[in-house]
Order: C-alpha cells, then sequence, then structure tokens
C-alpha cells in the first residue's frame, strides 16, 4: 500500500530506484495519478558506499527537502558528509529505506 505525503500543495508517494552511472539510490515524489513530481535525490559524480546513503536534492527543493526527509522519519543526515557540485554543497543522508 502507497504512504502519501503532502509536499506544497500536491499529495504525492516516493518510489526508489537506481542512478545509472553511479548506481545510487534515487528517490522520486509521484503524483496521485502517477505523474513525476520530482527526484528528492541528486546524481553527483561519486559512487556511494551503501545503497542507505544520498545526496538531497536542495537544487530543486531547497532545504525544505531535508525537513521533509527527517520529519517522516526517512532519514538523517551524514555530518561531514556534503559534497560540491557547482555551485551548491549538497547533503548526504542515510536514508530509512525500509520507510521508503
Amino acid at each position: 500500500m502507497k504512504k502519501y505525503y503532502e509536499i506544497g500543495n500536491e499529495e504525492v508517494y516516493l518510489t526508489t530506484g537506481i542512478y545509472a552511472l553511479t548506481r545510487n539510490t534515487l528517490v522520486k515524489a509521484m503524483c496521485r495519478d502517477g505523474e513525476p513530481y520530482g527526484a528528492l535525490t541528486v546524481n553527483l559524480d561519486v559512487k556511494l558506499e551503501s545503497p542507505d546513503l544520498a545526496y538531497l536534492n536542495i537544487n530543486l527543493w531547497g532545504v525544505d527537502v531535508e525537513k521533509f526527509i527527517t520529519e517522516n522519519d526517512l532519514g538523517e543526515k551524514v555530518v561531514g558528509g556534503e559534497r560540491r557540485s557547482g555551485y551548491l554543497i549538497y547533503p548526504l543522508y542515510r536514508l530509512n529505506l525500509e520507510n521508503l
């Protein structure tokens, strides 16, 4: 059974996948009708050591994605795990894959 969350004015459910190049975990928000709402994670140029690690997509969501992840018990920040890409520093999170 899908669990729905409110993001903005939308009710979404989350799906997971794998980025092709790095094989890192992808987390996407999907609308009720199955249309994509947006990726909560971002694929940077590094292979992460564990499937429960992911960089959050603050470029699309801002710091609200961090609040969303922690408030819904979907993961916790890995202190010192940030990575710069372009003009942003992306936070690394250890995801609670059972809750996704």
